[in-house]
């Protein structure tokens, strides 16, 4: 989906309206996607937040549509007489009762027994600084301590510039129409949280960009699937070089498990946690290896360390004999640096952080110029680039991706390497190194989400997000909002 400011969609939005779709349509079609997105949470007591305006219509529609055994709340933080007549209209069509000018005292009370809030204040149109009793409200909704969910935009931000001087911090935010510039830059990428977009039938204007971002439809029928055919030789086989750190080239070959890749080869590691997978040493003819047994996809990189130069250039350099796709991760991006590799290496993914990153550019990587300098670099090597972040960066150096999914639980050991996995299994299994990384990507965070929902946002371990990997893939490929 193309990423758009705020403005453009609202302008994208009133064409639809003059072509003859009703305004009210546009925004059942919205609340649909927020209340399925809510029914995947499993609550069982929402609080709605609202504005007097097409926001807080969006919600209270919502509201109504939600699962019947969620015990649901709604405050608005207007008097009656400024609602507009979406809102009034909202109200008639759901039957749901809303507390106007709810008391400070009311709001902290109601939020405290809440799962999960709703902020439906402020949407795409808005701009300044809020104030008065929604800017109360948008400090007792940070102050509450309870999961948050942003209708359109988080209340308060500039969708076009990403700019806030008050808004809610919001854990997830499912947008409508158009991904908006302002989730992906400035204070908006802090606190939008994990992204998801709702359709809601809006044409793609003429504009020409080149960014856009991963949603379920892009990558759904690329995602390799088996059929009754299907063996582990067709299911793509992952050949993945162990080195120093045996437990990254292990949750490595567990990603690339938990990717579909029917067989795992760990060169030099240690199979002994993860007898699913095949263990070879460094004395085999890794090209004859590669042809007899029908290697789809390498990862070089995850745990291999830096202390066996010699070693290292020695897989370079088998590397470097293979059209093969190769996953090159960590170690491997500085030793394929040091060592002049990483041109001579083809059908590459890289797989930088941002520190990473710095070692193979001095562009900026703070969006959106960050977007740029991946195409450019992406362009540079002939690779495909990741820059893992929170919102994470694709580019085959003509298109550039931006990933909505995955929340701060991913700041842990090895999910990193988990996700080279990941990578390697998709494309071992048939999809393209650029369609295989963003599918990845995607993946990886809509795991780490789930997770969040379930247990919060702290304990995951890297083990954790494998195991959620089948029930994401289930998700995207039925394309659902979760």
């Amino acid at each position: 989906m193309k990423i758009l400011k705020g403005s453009e969609v609202i302008a994208a939005d009133k064409r639809a309206i003059a072509s003859g779709v009703s305004g009210r349509t546009l925004m059942k079609r919205a609340a649909e996607g927020l209340a399925e997105f809510i029914d995947s949470l499993g609550a069982k007591r929402v609080v709605f937040i609202t504005g007097p305006g097409n926001n807080g219509a969006d919600g209270i529609v919502a509201a109504g549509l939600i699962r019947k055994n969620t015990e649901v709340e709604i405050y608005c933080v207007s008097p009656p007489e400024k609602i507009n007549s979406n809102f009034l209209w909202a109200q008639s069509v759901t039957g749901r009762g809303v507390v106007f000018m709810p008391s400070s005292d009311a709001l902290k009370e109601s939020m405290r027994k809440a799962d999960y809030v709703v902020d439906c204040i402020f949407g795409t149109g808005f701009h300044g600084a809020a104030l008065g009793r929604a800017a109360a409200a948008i400090k007792e909704i940070n102050a509450s301590g309870r999961p948050v969910i942003s209708c359109d935009v988080p209340s308060g931000l500039d969708s076009d510039t990403g700019e806030a001087t008050l808004s809610v911090k919001a854990d997830f935010t499912v947008t409508f129409g158009f991904p908006k510039m302002g989730l992906f830059v400035g204070a908006g990428a802090e606190i939008s949280g994990s992204l998801r977009a709702v359709d809601i039938g809006l044409k793609v204007p003429s504009k020409k960009t080149a960014v856009c971002m991963i949603s379920p439809s892009d990558i759904a029928l690329e995602i390799p699937v088996r059929n009754c055919e299907s063996h582990k030789y067709t299911s793509g086989h992952v050949l993945i070089f162990a080195g120093e750190m045996k437990g990254a080239s292990r949750l490595a070959a567990l990603g690339a498990l938990r990717g579909g890749a029917g067989l795992v080869t760990l060169a030099g590691g240690d199979g002994q946690k993860l007898p699913e997978a095949i263990v070879i040493d460094y004395e085999t003819d890794f090209l004859k290896y590669i042809k007899q047994k029908k290697v789809k996809a390498i990862v070089f990189g995850p745990g291999f360390g830096r202390n066996c130069p010699a070693l290292a250039v020695e897989v370079m350099e088998i590397l470097s004999k293979t059209a093969l796709p190769k996953v090159i991760d960590a170690d491997g991006i500085f030793l394929a640096k040091k060592y002049g590799y990483l041109k001579k290496l083809k059908n590459c993914v890289f797989t930088p952080h941002t520190g990473e990153a710095a070692q193979l550019t001095r562009g900026s990587l703070v969006a959106p110029r960050s977007w740029n300098t991946v195409k450019k670099l992406a362009k540079s090597l002939n690779a495909v680039i990741v820059l893992k972040g929170h919102r994470t960066v694709i580019s085959d150096g003509e298109t550039v991706m931006i990933n909505p999914t995955g929340n701060p639980v991913l700041a842990s050991g090895g999910t990193g390497d988990l996700l080279s996995g990941v990578m390697a299994g998709f494309i071992a299994g048939g999809m393209g190194v650029f369609d295989g990384a963003n599918a990845a990507v995607y993946a990886h965070g809509l795991a780490a989400d789930l997770f969040l929902k379930k247990n919060g946002g702290i304990g995951a371990l890297a083990g954790d997000i494998a195991a959620l990997l089948p029930g994401a893939l289930k998700i995207i490929k039925e394309q659902r909002l979760a």
